[in-house]
């Protein structure tokens, strides 16, 4: 097995074990076991899965699952023992059928249906013995998770408002151009213009932004 931790994003991501000959069964590309992520794919190949949408929805979902292990009194043993009565408790209205008996479980309703907000950590609790979910058991969870764009705004964000010289329109009137970007993205992109404010409020930088204008067409 060879270790890969992923760090996008700011969030505390479950460790991955990669190149694993037992775990997960057949047909799974992950297991998450006490924290950890193990799979059969290679080091490589997951870092480079990691990359796309369908990667960021893989790893977020396996990271839903540590958090609920959160609403199970923190305690893991008690999430497993959780995990396995609600399998045992649906397998008889599930036709005896255990992939559709797995598709009713609560933490796997959670995290298929929240996995393309990086971010979330809303409780299993809301899909227990919900008549909703318990309708729609029959058709396939599997597939819900290509059909959402993935979403950042479930994350802790914080903005940036910079300054910079290197747009058309700074070029040609020698005026600076001020705009809102996440803080991971001007330290990818834009670590060379000047900050002019922070914050953990889009509104709170978009606001700098109208004050600041305002100050100037009034000087």
């Amino acid at each position: 097995m060879r270790k890969y931790k992923f760090d996008k994003y700011g969030l505390n991501w479950p460790t991955f074990y990669c190149d694993c000959k037992i775990i997960p069964p057949k047909g799974y590309s992950a297991i998450t076991l006490f924290g950890n992520v193990y799979t059969r794919k290679r080091k490589e190949d997951v870092v480079q899965t990691l990359k796309t949408d369908k990667g960021l929805k893989w790893i977020n979902h396996e990271n839903i699952h540590c958090n609920d292990k959160k609403n199970t009194k923190n305690s893991w043993i008690v999430f497993y023992a959780l995990y396995i009565w609600y399998f045992i408790k649906m397998w008889p209205f599930s036709t005896l059928s255990w992939r559709r008996a797995y598709c009713t479980i609560p933490f796997e309703l959670n995290a298929y249906y929240n996995e393309h907000k990086i971010g979330y950590d809303g409780s299993y609790k809301n899909y227990i013995y919900s008549n909703k979910w318990r309708k729609e058991f029959d058709i396939s969870i599997m597939s819900h998770r290509s059909q959402k764009d993935v979403d950042l705004t479930y994350i802790r964000k914080t903005w940036v408002v910079i300054s910079r010289m290197d747009t058309d329109f700074s070029r040609i009137t020698n005026i600076p151009t001020t705009e809102i970007v996440h803080r991971e993205e001007y330290n990818d992109l834009f670590s060379d213009c000047e900050i002019l404010f922070e914050s953990d409020n889009y509104n709170e930088a978009n606001q700098y932004i109208t004050d600041t204008y305002e100050i100037k067409v009034n000087s």
